[in-house]
């Protein structure tokens, strides 16, 4: 999978540049700078879909919000591939067209386009941020690892790097087993 960073769409871009992003082109602002991503090929939005059923469980016993590629302002603007936040901290309204709360936890899928953006800007960001928990999902390599920011948040600390095995139990959900020949297995 390509790593090779891809530069900002625009400088000194500001939220109207945004809203008025190509059709079938995900836009991001981070730090006035505009990126802007291809929409999601089929096997990453398979994953994205299928990890946020596998989560549900989650969901109804520990009390988590999780969503999919919402627009977070947090302040930047960035879109994650799933978010999720302990329901006690979600003061959001759910038909807000964007969310100020900081997720506890964020997934990005990899894609060739955006591997390098997604591992370096947008992960940098999610630690400034306050993001607790990170996982990187990359559907050619079969991995996921699964970051969590050091209690100063002066760094990502790697907990787990999981291959093509069957069952993991990954933190911050670590009460669930993730089947993860599910996330790889095309229908």
């Amino acid at each position: 999978m390509s790593t090779v960073l891809f530069g900002p769409a625009k400088t000194n871009a500001t939220y109207d540049d945004v809203l008025s992003a190509p059709e079938g082109m995900t836009a991001e602002l981070i730090d006035g700078n505009l990126y802007l991503q291809p929409r999601p090929r089929g096997v990453h939005q398979h994953i994205v879909l299928e990890l946020s059923g596998q989560l549900h469980p989650a969901r109804r016993k520990d009390g988590w919000v999780i969503l999919p590629e919402v627009e977070l302002h947090i302040p930047m603007t960035l879109v994650p591939d799933l978010s999720g936040w302990r329901a006690e901290r979600f003061t959001e309204l759910l038909d807000s067209a964007h969310f100020t709360v900081v997720p506890d936890w964020v997934c990005e899928v990899l894609s060739p386009s955006t591997a390098g953006y997604d591992k370096s800007i947008k992960r940098k960001t999610y630690l400034q941020r306050g993001v607790r928990f990170l996982w990187i999902i990359d559907p050619s390599d079969r991995t996921i690892e699964v970051y969590e920011a050091q209690p100063d948040a002066s760094a990502w600390m790697l907990r787990a790097t999981q291959t093509e095995s069957d069952k993991a139990l990954l933190e911050p959900f670590s009460e669930l087993e993730i089947d993860l020949h599910r996330l790889w297995s095309l229908p």
